[in-house]
């Protein structure tokens, strides 16, 4: 990281800064494509995470124009969030409530694996 400038600097410089020095890599769509990267399950789980928040926040704001894929990703998501009992809190159960009232056609990725939460059935069997 540079060195900070005595004084005040302005928000603009620092962010100029910090821009510049960053080891920013673009890559195009031909290079990705030729070499995939690995899965990396922390930065999946964080977009998820993303989404989901994301989609909460659009629910509440009463808005209407989430993208039906938006709102499968936090339902599949939610499904997993369980206490220690295997059960959904009730806040959750509510949110999974209002998606399906938004779109009831919309279904979770765990419906295609053939269980309604396939991951907790796999996990408590072993």
């Amino acid at each position: 990281m540079p060195k900070a400038s005595p004084g005040k600097t302005s928000r603009q410089y620092r962010i100029k800064t910090v821009v510049n020095s960053a080891p920013w890599v673009l890559f195009d769509e031909q290079e990705e494509q030729d070499n995939p990267l690995p899965p990396d399950p922390v930065h999946d789980s964080l977009t998820i995470l993303a989404i989901t928040i994301t989609t909460i926040m659009l629910m509440a704001a009463k808005h209407s124009d989430i993208p039906k894929e938006h709102l499968r990703w936090a339902l599949s998501y939610l499904e997993c969030v369980k206490d220690e009992y295997g059960n959904a809190p009730p806040n959750v159960r509510g949110i999974m409530n209002n998606i399906k009232l938004l779109d009831d056609s919309v279904s979770t990725f765990f419906d295609e694996m053939g269980g309604e939460n396939a991951p907790a059935e796999e996990a408590a069997a072993e």
